[in-house]
């Protein structure tokens, strides 16, 4: 479960309903992931996050009280061809402490999580739902369902029972991340650079994010263009990782630094495209009918938000209200509160 689903799950627990998350890697995290290692302490997926919806931000602020994310302070910059630096004025970029998947495991805190497990069918049993693992197991059943996936892959789950999302899943961009490491600093004076043009789209020095307490030296995310990362998109990590590493060392500050290692990772669903609001509100409003719920940035990629973390938590709390929302209609037909206009 990513940040969505995490969202979701701390939501309806702390409204009193029991949930069970199912999570197919080792921890919760999903895009918020990082890798820890004696060479790597590095946020591959998102280094920081933004907070523009005040519904957001709220919850941000909270979580800044608590220490559970800090601001990440210094020089952001834009570095042309040529290597000139214009400053990036803009939102204060947010870290979770000590890494971005600590502010997902945070949420699943006392949850129950089965790790290590992936949903590989749905299957209806009146108005309930069971799950089928990977290994054959079935879980459940469940009264309702909430799918925190990439768009493809909830649609290919959803078609396990016989289901689709209509077509409304937007077209996904992929992206090649380098996670690189030298045991030298470099002359860099700023935190994060974006890059207009080339193979490289953007540069996040890790160690210098508040509560970094990796190895020395230069801890760096390198996240390649989406337009060679889709031309790339069936290349080997090897690959893509020496072509990455050899960008990674023509830029100026970088030039003199010796005992890189590295490793390539992709994210083949690093950012859903804009998608037609009023269609997939009616996806998500007919698969509510069913005990199925839809969660993710791309459930909200209309335009509105830039920031995926921001789009993804705020689609994990609009699951947990469509449940919640739900039950409450369903106690007030039972206290006679509600009835049907016709016969």
């Amino acid at each position: 479960a990513g940040l969505s689903g995490c969202c979701a799950a701390r939501t309806l627990a702390d409204h009193g309903l029991p949930v069970q998350l199912f999570e197919k890697s080792r921890g919760a995290g999903g895009r918020m992931s990082a890798r820890r290692t004696e060479q790597f302490t590095i946020d591959h997926g998102a280094p920081a996050f933004t907070a523009r919806d005040e519904r957001f931000r709220r919850y941000v602020r909270s979580w800044e009280q608590q220490g559970l994310v800090r601001n990440w302070r210094g020089r952001f910059v834009l570095l042309d061809a040529d290597g000139r630096e214009t400053e990036l004025h803009a939102r204060r970029r947010m870290v979770a402490i000590p890494g971005m998947s600590s502010l997902c495991q945070r949420l699943v805190q006392e949850l129950p999580v089965r790790t290590e497990t992936r949903i590989v069918q749905l299957q209806q049993q009146g108005s309930q739902w069971r799950l089928q693992d990977e290994q054959q197991q079935w879980s459940g059943p469940f009264d309702q369902v909430v799918l925190a996936l990439p768009g493809p892959q909830a649609d290919a789950l959803l078609s396990t029972a016989g289901l689709t999302t209509a077509a409304v899943v937007p077209e996904y961009q992929s992206c090649w991340t380098l996670l690189a490491a030298s045991p030298h600093l470099s002359s860099a004076d700023w935190v994060q650079a974006e890059f207009p043009d080339g193979l490289i789209q953007r540069i996040s020095r890790c160690q210098t994010r508040p509560g970094y307490a990796g190895p020395e030296g230069e801890q760096l995310a390198v996240a390649a263009s989406f337009a060679w990362s889709k031309e790339q998109r069936e290349t080997t990590a090897e690959d893509a990782g020496h072509r990455l590493i050899n960008s990674l060392q023509q830029i100026r500050v970088f030039r003199g630094l010796s005992d890189w290692t590295w490793k390539a990772h992709h994210w083949r669903y690093a950012l859903p495209g804009i998608g037609d609001p009023h269609v997939i509100s009616g996806v998500l409003l007919r698969l509510g009918s069913l005990g199925l719920q839809l969660c993710g940035d791309w459930t909200m990629a209309d335009g509105r938000s830039s920031c995926a973390a921001e789009s993804a938590w705020l689609s994990g709390q609009a699951a947990a209200g469509r449940i919640l929302c739900g039950l409450q209609l369903v106690k007030r037909r039972q206290r006679g509160l509600l009835w049907d206009s016709e016969p």
